[in-house]
């Protein structure tokens, strides 16, 4: 079995204040949920040309010129047995340019929005 492999991708406005997440619609136990944006990498594909196509298809902004940078890594077992790999990364951009192209709506929040209460590591 082949581990399957994702990226996420977190963009950050100049100030690093706010950024721009994802509303999850599926699956289901991500529903209602705020997440980076991206997906799955297709077979043969890198991870960034992976990122800059999930940004295309899910916010309408072609990021490939953009200074990406990896920042994790992680990688674990499904329920079901099934291997996952996935590859982080944050860049500056213009947030507030980014259009839902599908159903999961884009937002841009505070980034003291989503870190309050966190421990940190």
């Amino acid at each position: 079995m082949s581990t399957q492999k994702y990226v996420v991708g977190f963009m950050f406005d100049d100030s690093m204040s706010n950024v721009a997440l994802i509303r999850k619609q599926k699956p289901a136990w991500q529903v209602g949920l705020l997440n980076g944006i991206g997906g799955k990498i297709d077979p043969g594909e890198l991870p960034g040309p992976a990122l800059w196509r999930e940004f295309k298809e899910e916010a309408g902004l072609n990021t490939a010129h953009l200074a990406w940078r990896n920042f994790c890594c992680m990688s674990g077992t499904n329920d079901d047995g099934s291997e996952f790999q996935v590859g982080f990364f944050f860049t500056i951009g213009k947030p507030h340019r980014l259009t839902s192209m599908e159903a999961e709506q884009i937002e841009v929040v505070p980034v003291h929005a989503v870190t309050g209460g966190v421990e940190k590591c």
